[in-house]
């Protein structure tokens, strides 16, 4: 049973009673405090006595990270927003929509070029883009599941391939057709290569005629073909290489065999369709693996790496895809996905060594995947066409390493915050690398550049792992639509929000906290909000300890025991292993009896058998 204090001048301490020096009082002090900081030479923003402070001013290492440490403030953990360059978080560039097909076809589309033009086909037809609209070219003998541009000698062909056979041409309007069965196309040693859907290889050195076969892909007990390209081998060597829905094959091209290399794939797509899920970037050979990539180097000492869309813990569950077309890019490799479920929305994602992963462009709508991926300077700029959703698209791609907003001209993405889908990014979850300690968060800064009413930023955050976000309200309005009459950053320079309230700044609390930023801009192409840097200031919390400084009377026999009882009792308590039960209340609810360790003794006592004196004690709770 709890102790109980009733007398006045009386301790309790570890189940013993000891009485108080006369006129003596308990002085009982707050121990759950931080070390002081000290602080040498140049104030930092850490130098502040109580106040600690993080972030974040550069996302360039891209996104795919749940839950931070602090080292890791340069990641985000979703984002549709440009965030390659350091202190310039803005929309990303303007995806273009070209016109309808010519007489309004629709099906799957594969993307390529002939003659400086962009050609498509849409199903079986055979389209072309010259900027301003499309024509239609030719009438393939089935949906080609293939295309490839080539020059062969001096002359530049386009092929498209499909189960019986290919269509080719020299020149935009003149078709011509080869009946050899051909799934998937690639051009190596001067030769138009083909495999067909049952895994067998040819070549020609005149397309359209005199196809000879060569080697035929061993094909397992529900495998298929998915791809065929080129890539380099152990020796540094261009080969052919042919992936299946099981394993990526090395051709030997002086035995007219294939070789089984020790790279095994997943359960990728179907094998049939338009799917490209294999391409090499900077030598490395990429193969699409569901939802990433295994990124593969043939040498003396070949190596593999698996990675994940997102990277560390891949992407949000709602924008979850699986990898269905890469393309090769100068900066970076280019990653179209399917969607995985009904209610997620496909992506171009863009991956490099140095950046990670970015979002180049989202769907909006959802339940519709990209169908393919073509990189060219054909027409104007150096682009991104892709097909989706029965139209081509385009999106430029900066042709060097640079910051789109010292690029004359460029154009930024229209969707804002009105829209289902907004452009945002969404921090990692942050705990100042102390879960266990309770953080008050004080005020939110955010920087930014050229807002105004129409090019205007929005902030929300949420706190201890909520799906949900909260706005503030103490600086505009506390409307949750991104309009004319929202809680939104429209001018330059430091917003300061004011936790909780700006009337009564009493700060939120929290384990855990996160931050969207959204952007949105108004009818000028040209024009982006820029979010410069964002931090916050928070205290970190301890929970309340107590102790007590008191003087313990063991100059007279008191509670039945001896002064010498009494001193064997206060010298167990100070020695124990464990913590002590302490109070000097009668409090019926407990609320007062702490457990403590003895901090300190300082005795006042007689020599020889006079065990009389005067204990000043001092207990704390562990804190």
């Amino acid at each position: 049973m709890p102790e109980r204090v009733t007398h006045a001048e009386e301790v309790s301490l570890n189940g013993v009673r000891y009485k108080l020096v006369p006129n003596s009082r308990i002085r009982s002090t707050l121990v759950s405090t931080w070390v002081e900081k000290q602080v040498f030479g140049d104030v930092t923003k850490d130098s502040h006595r109580q106040i600690s402070t993080q972030g974040w001013s550069d996302f360039s290492q891209g996104m795919g990270l749940e839950r931070m440490e602090s080292r890791d403030d340069k990641r985000s953990w979703w984002s549709t927003a440009n965030q390659r360059n350091a202190r310039h978080l803005t929309l990303p560039p303007l995806a273009t929509q070209t016109e309808a097909f010519a007489s309004s076809r629709t099906g799957n589309i594969l993307v390529s070029e002939l003659d400086g033009a962009i050609v498509a086909a849409v199903g079986s037809y055979i389209q072309s883009y010259n900027g301003s609209a499309w024509t239609e070219r030719h009438t393939a003998a089935a949906a080609p599941t293939d295309f490839l541009n080539l020059t062969l000698t001096t002359t530049e062909f386009l092929v498209g391939s499909y189960a019986s056979g290919y269509a080719y041409a020299d020149a935009i309007a003149t078709w011509g057709t080869s009946a050899k069965n051909a799934f998937k196309l690639a051009f190596w040693d001067n030769k138009l290569w083909g495999i067909d859907a049952d895994g067998m290889l040819w070549y020609s050195y005149t397309i359209g005629s005199g196809e000879s076969d060569d080697a035929q892909l061993p094909l397992s007990h529900n495998d298929a073909v998915t791809g065929l390209f080129t890539g380099r081998d152990a020796a540094g060597n261009t080969i052919l290489y042919a992936t299946t829905k099981k394993f990526l094959w090395a051709h030997d091209f002086g035995n007219r065999r294939w070789i089984r290399t020790s790279v095994s794939l997943p359960a990728n797509l179907a094998a049939t369709g338009i799917s490209s899920q294999a391409t090499t970037w900077r030598d490395d050979i990429m193969l699409g693996a569901n939802t990433g990539f295994l990124r593969y180097r043939p040498s003396a000492t070949a190596t593999l790496e698996a990675v994940l869309l997102g990277h560390d813990d891949g992407l949000k569950k709602t924008k979850e895809g699986r990898v269905f077309c890469m393309a090769d890019s100068i900066g970076d490799l280019l990653i179209g996905t399917e969607v995985v479920n009904s209610s997620d929305s496909a992506a171009i994602f863009q991956w490099n060594d140095m950046n990670g992963f970015q979002v180049l462009w989202e769907a909006a709508a959802t339940n519709t995947g990209i169908d393919s991926l073509h990189v060219s300077d054909a027409i104007t700029n150096y682009r991104c066409w892709f097909g989706y959703g029965n139209r081509v698209w385009w999106v430029r791609l900066h042709d060097s390493v640079a910051n789109p907003r010292q690029v004359s001209g460029w154009t930024y993405s229209d969707r804002d915050t009105g829209d289902t889908n907004p452009i945002i990014l969404e921090t990692p979850w942050f705990n100042a690398d102390q879960e266990e300690v309770t953080k008050l968060l004080l005020k939110v800064k955010v920087e930014t550049q050229d807002c105004d009413s129409n090019e205007a930023v929005r902030v929300r955050y949420g706190t201890d792992y909520s799906t949900s976000w909260t706005q503030f309200t103490d600086t505009h309005s506390s409307d949750t639509t991104f309009d004319a009459t929202d809680d939104r950053i429209e001018g330059d320079g430091i917003t300061t929000f004011t936790l909780s309230s700006e009337a009564s700044p009493n700060g939120l609390t929290f384990r855990a906290i996160r931050f969207e930023l959204a952007l949105r801009r108004g009818g000028t192409t040209t024009n982006t909000p820029d979010v410069i840097s964002m931090w916050i200031e928070f205290l970190k919390v301890l929970d309340d300890k107590w102790g007590a400084t008191f003087e313990v009377d063991m100059r007279e026999p008191y509670g039945g025991r001896s002064p010498a009882a009494q001193r064997t009792a206060l010298l167990t308590a100070t020695e124990s292993d464990q913590l002590v039960e302490f109070t000097f209340r009668d409090d019926t609810g407990n609320s007062r009896n702490f457990y403590v360790n003895v901090f300190y003794r300082d005795d006042e006592e007689e020599a020889g058998h006079d065990e009389r004196g005067i204990a000043r004690v001092r207990v704390e709770e562990p804190s």
